[in-house]
């Protein structure tokens, strides 16, 4: 693709925003996590499982390019809490923000849209069964002093749901994590993270009709 061919494109879109109605909305709602641990050395495997539900909080835009066809963008605070088996028992809590665009099609309320999405751990704190001490796995945790996890991670994001004429919006959504976020990806530990979430919302401004 040539550079005028992109700058056409890159106007077009940009202009197709400019003319489209944007509304902002709040959500929050209740997800079950798990992050899953695979060590191919030696076969061995953990899996924390959300049996300590969690939760998310934040907002969102809803750019509307038609009436079938819109981009979401959610900016979330969410909570991870889970119970750690396999190797080392123990309580596991996440506290990280979320970044996701959706791209969503639409109609009669309902919606359903998928696109990438971007974590940032704030806060990962391991507590052992027995104990009072807990680790933070973002600064403690590996043998050279550093992290046992990445704070960063890639994933994509599932939604779907419905939006009510006052403006009230409920969905599900699902998203899983795509990267590895072990501190060390050149050893064969791999660290995945899942999740599976309800949410309660509203949209702000200009409703469908």
């Amino acid at each position: 693709m040539s550079a005028r061919s992109a700058l056409a494109i890159a106007l077009l879109f940009s202009t197709c925003i400019a003319q489209a109605q944007v509304s902002l909305g709040i959500k929050a709602g209740i997800q079950h996590s798990s992050i899953i641990t695979n060590n191919r050395t030696d076969n061995t495997s953990a899996i924390i499982e959300g049996s300590k539900v969690g939760f998310l909080a934040g907002g969102f835009a809803r750019i509307n390019i038609s009436r079938a066809f819109c981009i979401q963008p959610d900016l979330l605070y969410t909570s991870r809490r889970g119970y750690l088996t396999g190797v080392a028992d123990g309580d596991l809590s996440i506290q990280a923000a979320e970044l996701s665009v959706n791209f969503m099609f639409c109609y009669e309320g309902f919606f359903m849209s998928a696109g990438p999405g971007l974590s940032y751990g704030l806060h990962a704190k391991y507590l052992p069964m027995g104990s009072q001490a807990k680790t933070d796995l973002y600064s403690q945790g590996n043998t050279d002093g550093k992290g046992l996890l990445r704070r960063a991670e890639l994933g994509a994001n599932g939604l779907m749901g419905y939006l009510f004429p006052g403006g009230l919006v409920v969905a599900a959504n699902f998203s899983p994590g795509l990267t590895n976020i072990h501190n060390k990806p050149g050893r064969d530990i791999k660290v995945n993270t899942k999740m599976l979430g309800l949410s309660v919302g509203y949209l702000f401004g200009k409703k469908e009709k």
